[in-house]
């Protein structure tokens, strides 16, 4: 497992924290000129050595075009799709294209990163993707059912409750 502590200038932060007892830790770096907070996955020591070679570059704090460039690669596991949502919801040095085109690619690819999640029972990802808006009523009862199929119940509950709390739940009119 690589360890980024030695890179870390002594205005960023390291975050641990594992996402449920047992699963893989990730690393988050919280830049403190900034605020930003950036997702580090340890467990892949090929991404996490691309993704390291950001800090102190071209004068920066951190060179946000070495973390797109990693995100550039077309697959998307549930690491990625985090990664991408930090990166979203933290937009420092984020051009607006590249934030729709990561937009984009989450809402094409939504159903594989639904499954993804709850092979993973990635709770917090989900969570994730609504508060960057990517359920809305055109769409919501597609991913519920992708989650009812995948078998993972937890989620599509949180989904449903969402669902019901900020979209609404379909009105019956019984009267004739």
């Amino acid at each position: 497992m690589v360890s980024i502590d030695k890179y870390l200038k002594k205005d960023a932060i390291l975050l641990k924290y594992a996402r449920s007892a047992g699963e893989n830790e990730t690393d988050r770096i919280k830049l403190q000129n900034s605020g930003t907070i950036l997702v580090f996955p340890v467990e892949n020591t090929y991404m996490m050595n691309d993704l390291l070679t950001g800090f102190g570059r071209n004068g920066k704090e951190y060179d946000f075009s070495v973390y797109d460039r990693v995100l550039d690669r077309t697959w998307m596991d549930s690491r990625r799709v985090e990664m991408i949502l930090m990166r979203l919801k933290y937009p420092e040095d984020l051009a607006p294209e590249k934030a729709a085109e990561y937009r984009g690619r989450i809402n094409e690819k939504l159903e594989e990163i639904l499954r993804h999640l709850a092979a993973d029972r990635n709770l917090p990802v989900l969570k994730l993707l609504a508060e960057e808006g990517f359920f809305n009523a055109a769409n919501i009862e597609g991913c519920i059912k992708t989650l009812e199929r995948a078998g993972e119940r937890e989620m599509m509950l949180w989904l449903m409750n969402w669902k019901n709390q900020e979209i609404g739940s379909d009105a019956f009119d019984f009267s004739l």
